[in-house]
């Protein structure tokens, strides 16, 4: 069996895909869903082995990259380049909430620790 492959049909799935579907509702909603995704994340990547951990880490990740960025920029509005910076995190975060739904929707893996993917 493939090792980039998650196995079809797997009940761990549609609460990760409720997690997805909660990070891209905050690109929409200001974030607050995101909190929301980030707590199921939390609980359920010590549920999960394999694949599925590496989504759920792969999120948590995102929210805190997010977070940061977000706060980093909010201080650099200071000097003018804080814009900027929230723009690109905004921009980082939409990239990886879409392809790491792309990825779960064909079974694929993910790389947590990745910046991008």
């Amino acid at each position: 069996m493939n090792q980039n492959i998650i196995p079809n049909g797997d009940d761990q799935r549609s609460t990760l895909w409720i997690a997805y579907a909660l990070f891209g509702a905050g690109i929409l909603f200001g974030g607050l869903p995101a909190i929301a995704g980030v707590i199921l994340a939390y609980i359920k990547k010590e549920e999960v082995f394999g694949a599925y951990q590496d989504h759920y880490r792969f999120l948590i990740r995102t929210f805190w990259g997010t977070l940061l960025g977000f706060v980093l920029g909010g201080i650099l509005t200071i000097i003018g380049i804080g814009a900027l910076i929230i723009f690109a995190v905004s921009i980082w975060y939409i990239f990886r909430v879409v392809v790491g739904a792309l990825r779960l929707k064909e079974n694929a893996t993910i790389t947590p620790t990745g910046w991008f993917k």
